[in-house]
């Protein structure tokens, strides 16, 4: 609804209002659909997943066999780990999430366990855990396609994640099953526990939204059942229940981290306010 004012409005007055507006509109965030977006090796499907209630939706299915597959976004690039272009063949890919379409990027090192996928947007750099090579972290540059062996975790990384804001690495261990979360150094690659998740589950993966850290995991492994969404505590390591995807064995978990078209438009109006309240001012 349009605001109008009657009569003059002081420079002072129009500075203070444009504040609290341009602060009210900057703080709204439009609920998206693809908060989340998963993988599943059973269906080799991609996902959204509700952060609210964990719900799956079918985005598109991929055109290469997923494994146990970790996926990140670089930027606004969707890159996902172990995907099997043929039996015995293990390749990290770009992927085109409109329609599943993947392309190659690496070999991995020739490895065929890269479980675990994290971005690091700074650095322009995706790191993986490597369970073929004594379970060492790995980075990987996409453009150059250049791998480079950081140091043994000691854990397999089932799911990572790389915190940009506190340049913090997260990744899951520290074997098959009994998930428990850990820090891992980018300059030796020694994991430190933080403790426990307290789900049991051999597909795990983990992402940011907003600031949250977010786990899928499947509790019955390659049973019927479906994979769950959990938040998780960052100082503690405990998972907390959101609820079911409705879908079996979600492995791989990215948050985009790319503003909806409506909360760019939302922040574009504050910006003009501030510019037009600055404008009266001079």
């Amino acid at each position: 609804m349009p605001v109008h004012f009657r009569g003059r409005v002081s420079v002072k007055r129009a500075s203070l209002l444009a504040g609290p507006l341009a602060a009210i509109l900057i703080g709204v965030v439009c609920p998206s659909s693809a908060a989340l977006i998963g993988i599943s090796r059973a269906t080799d499907g991609f996902y959204s997943i509700d952060t609210l209630t964990g719900a799956a939706t079918l985005i598109s299915t991929s055109n290469r066999n997923a494994s146990f597959s970790g996926l990140a976004y670089l930027g606004p690039v969707l890159y996902a780990s172990d995907f099997a272009p043929n039996e015995g063949s293990f390749e990290l890919v770009r992927v085109d999430l409109a329609t599943g379409a993947s392309t190659f990027v690496s070999d991995q090192g020739g490895s065929a366990n890269w479980h675990g996928l994290a971005a690091n947007q700074s650095a322009g750099l995706l790191y993986s855990i490597d369970q073929n090579d004594s379970n060492r972290l790995k980075s990987l540059n996409p453009i150059s396609g250049v791998i480079t062996s950081i140091g043994m975790t000691g854990i397999q990384g089932r799911g990572m994640e790389y915190d940009d804001a506190s340049g913090v690495l997260y990744a899951l261990g520290p074997a098959d099953e009994a998930q428990s979360l850990y820090r891992v150094s980018l300059v030796d690659g020694s994991a430190t526990l933080i403790g426990p998740t307290g789900v049991t589950s051999f597909f795990a993966g983990l992402a940011f939204d907003n600031g949250i850290l977010y786990m899928v995991a499947d509790p019955d492994d390659f049973g019927a059942g479906s994979s769950n969404l959990y938040r998780v505590n960052l100082a503690t390591g405990a998972a907390t229940l959101i609820g079911s995807t409705g879908i079996d064995q979600i492995d791989g978990l990215a948050g985009s981290g790319v503003p909806e078209p409506a909360t760019l438009a939302l922040l574009g109006l504050a910006l003009a306010g501030l510019a037009a309240s600055r404008r009266r001012k001079r």
